[in-house]
């Protein structure tokens, strides 16, 4: 029985997930700047392959591996099923080549898209005929909040809160109100402009702040919250 322990480095958390027989079985979130203490008891235990996907510095990227002897790493020069049409490949992130992958594999339909609500809120495209044909990226909620704080003179910095408001009646309330629903806007119109580009279409949704936002209730859209986790095993097992 194969063990394989798969870590996909993030720009604010480090996510792991545990296969064994091809399925996950276990998987953990940590905060980017705890990982020394918490990858600590991951390096003690066993497993066939560690396989380990990042968009960090390679200096935090070389402080992360050391935790195990011989980890593999997927990057850009990484073997995949499909044909990557990014006229930069060498600057495309890994995790979101992990979520094409999960598309690829996955949608019934000649196109997939996968939405990643994490640090960026990330649109990436792959054709079963076409291969990755790119996608889009734009800052996440807590971006937008920082931007709101760091690029005013008076505006504070908050974080989300459950009740939002179109119309906000405070200063709190409308920047909650400017962040939430424009992201929610953001989202239903470049969906509603994929359906518009291609008619053989399947929406896949993953990422920290998909609970946020009204995707998953639509029948039309598949939620995974560990989609990127599945892809980087998938393009692992392509090339095993």
């Amino acid at each position: 029985m194969s063990n394989i322990l798969v870590i996909d480095i993030g720009n604010t958390r480090l996510k792991t997930g545990v296969f064994s027989n091809h399925e996950l079985v276990k998987t953990n979130r940590i905060i980017l700047e705890d990982f020394e203490d918490e990858l600590s008891h991951f390096s003690s235990q066993r497993f066939d392959e560690v396989i380990i996907s990042s968009v960090v510095s390679p200096q935090l990227l070389g402080k992360i591996k050391k935790y195990w002897k011989a980890p593999i790493i997927i990057d850009s020069d990484t073997t995949l099923p499909f044909e990557n049409n990014y006229e930069t490949p060498e600057t495309l992130g890994i995790d979101r080549l992990c979520n094409a992958m999960f598309g690829y594999m996955h949608s019934e339909t000649d196109t997939a898209v996968v939405i990643d609500l994490g640090t960026c809120l990330k649109f990436d495209t792959i054709s079963r005929t076409k291969g990755y044909l790119g996608g889009s990226i734009s800052p996440g909620i807590q971006l937008r909040y920082k931007a709101l704080n760091q690029f005013t003179g008076k505006l504070p910095l908050l974080n989300y809160t459950e009740q939002i408001d179109l119309i906000g009646r405070t200063t709190h309330s409308s920047m909650h109100s400017g962040v939430m629903n424009a992201i929610q806007a953001e989202l239903d119109g470049f969906m509603k402009e994929y359906s518009n580009k291609f008619e053989d279409l399947t929406f896949f949704v993953t990422g920290g702040d998909l609970e946020h936002f009204d995707l998953a209730s639509k029948n039309d859209i598949f939620a995974d919250e560990n989609l990127t986790l599945k892809g980087l095993y998938e393009i692992y097992m392509h090339n095993a």
